[in-house]
This record gives structure tokens, C-alpha cells and sequence, in this order.
């Protein structure tokens, strides 16, 4: 698993590195600012970002922000200490875990393995939820294609289903695509 660590204090990173590494996660890069994240992000494709901070500043948040609309990839935040004002900004920046009270070496890789886990099941919830929105939004165009074709030419639901579905079998395209146009013509007509 290739890792970016974002940590201002060199002998620390070592540690971590040497302790990511025995589990068999790789550094890919050591940052000592979170400041041009995106960039080696984009470049090293890692799957994870381990962050040690002092304390959660508003720039490192809109920093990991940018990274998530960019770039989602479970992001893991040790503080030392925490200020209660910025738990909300932490998740909405996509942060899989933050840990208080520093980064203790035992800790980590298991903070890790929850914090992966827990951004995987977030995202496939996500995917849920658009797969859910696409579906619905499909089944809108087509209900407002069966009402032009019921309306217009005096059909029965069903015959207006049935009616699309061929339309869409004769020109080999799927049903919402043939509602769509049909929704489109009636609007161009008024």
C-alpha cells in the first residue's frame, strides 16, 4: 500500500515510515508541509494519507477539501491536541480518521486498516446513491415520456410503455435514451 506522510518533524516521519513499512506500507513520499498536497497526490497515486499535525488548521482543511473533490482517498489525521470548533470541517474534508493526543506507533497501522475500511464503505455507499439517483432520474424522463404519449395520442399506460420500448428496440438504444428525446421534441414544440 503506498502511503503519503505529511509531517513536519523528520525523526518522527522516520519512525513512521520504518513502522508503516514492517507492515508492509510504503512511503512513497514524505511531506513536511501540507502544502502542495495535490500535486504529489496526483503524481504518486498513493492509497492512503497519513497527516501528523500539531493542531487542524483551516488551511490544512481546505487543503485535504481540495484533495477529496480532486482526489478521494482515505485520509488518516493525528493532533495533538483538538479544537472541538473544527470536528466538522475534519469530515467534511474527507477525513476517514482523526486521532488526538499525537501518534503513537502502535497505533497506527490499525487506525489505518479502520480508517481504509471505513472509506471503502463510505464510497460505496456513495456509488449507491448516485446508481439510486440515476435510476430515479431515468424513471422521471421516462414517466414524462408515457405522459406526452398519452396525452398526445390518447394511449393507456401501458400502451405508452410498450410503445417507447419498441421505439427503443427498432433503434437499438435504451428506453430512457428514447424517452429523452421524445421529452426534448415535445418541449422544442412547446
Amino acid at each position: 500500500m503506498k502511503v503519503v506522510l505529511v509531517d513536519a518533524q523528520q525523526e518522527r516521519a522516520e519512525a513512521v515510515t520504518r513502522v508503516l513499512q514492517t507492515a508492509g506500507r510504503w512511503p512513497v513520499v514524505h511531506l513536511e508541509s501540507i502544502e502542495g498536497l495535490l500535486a504529489v497526490v496526483n503524481r504518486h497515486e498513493p492509497e492512503v494519507l497519513v497527516v501528523n499535525l500539531q493542531s487542524v488548521t483551516k488551511t490544512a482543511l481546505e487543503y485535504l477539501a481540495t484533495l477529496n473533490r480532486h482526489y478521494p482517498l482515505p485520509v488518516v489525521i493525528f493532533a495533538d491536541d483538538m479544537d472541538s470548533s473544527v470536528i466538522a470541517s475534519v469530515v467534511d474534508a474527507g477525513v476517514a480518521a482523526y486521532v488526538v493526543d499525537g501518534l503513537q506507533n502502535h497505533r497506527i497501522n490499525l487506525v489505518i486498516d479502520i480508517a481504509v475500511a471505513r472509506f471503502r464503505k463510505y464510497r460505496l455507499l456513495e456509488e449507491e446513491l448516485m446508481a439510486t439517483k440515476n435510476l430515479l432520474s431515468e424513471r422521471k424522463v421516462i414517466e414524462r415520456a408515457k405522459g406526452i404519449l398519452m396525452k398526445q395520442h390518447g394511449y393507456s399506460e401501458d400502451d405508452a410503455y410498450h410503445a417507447l420500448r419498441r421505439q427503443a428496440m427498432r433503434k437499438n438504444k435504451k428506453l430512457v435514451e428514447v424517452a429523452e428525446g421524445l421529452v426534448s421534441a415535445a418541449e422544442l414544440m412547446g
